[in-house]
């Protein structure tokens, strides 16, 4: 269940959870999206998702996968594929499900898709490799020519 709420009303509680790492890195275009895994005290739930701004909740930019003590947030890569490169900061808001709250900070680096090289890395070793043949073949021919006009 997701619910937005007024950050200025929030009773905080850091006794409601933690998250499992607080940094992460998303490659551009890649298949998967990113995961965020939370562990929950007992009582706790997900309240909302925000990247950049505390008030910009995520709605249908995350899966959440619920598991004992532990909510996994899985950003979605057509999301992430919008933000731009560089640093941003996930806000994870952890309710009791009444009125305490709990505001966790995740770092995002969001880095560019590694250029493509065109396939001209493959092309020059079967260049190099079709010329070495070849000047192989010619020295033989060669050494073999020298040995026939010798005899």
């Amino acid at each position: 269940e997701l619910r937005v709420t007024n950050v200025s009303l929030k009773r905080w509680n850091k006794k409601l959870g933690s998250l499992e790492g607080t940094t992460g890195t998303y490659t551009k275009g890649t298949a998967a999206g990113l995961s965020i895994v939370a562990n929950l005290n007992a009582g706790a739930v997900l309240d909302s998702v925000a990247v950049d701004s505390k008030t910009g909740y995520l709605f249908n930019e995350y899966d959440v996968e619920e598991g004992e003590g532990k909510t996994t947030i899985k950003l979605k890569q057509s999301y992430l594929d919008t933000l731009k490169e560089g640093e941003h900061t996930v806000y994870v808001i952890l309710s009791d499900g009444e009125s305490q709250y709990l505001e966790l900070e995740f770092a995002l680096t969001v880095v560019a898709a590694p250029a493509k090289s065109g396939g001209c890395g493959g092309s020059i070793v079967a260049t190099s490799a079709l010329l070495a043949v070849i000047s192989a073949l010619g020295v033989g021919l060669i050494a073999a020519k020298k040995r026939k006009e010798d005899k």
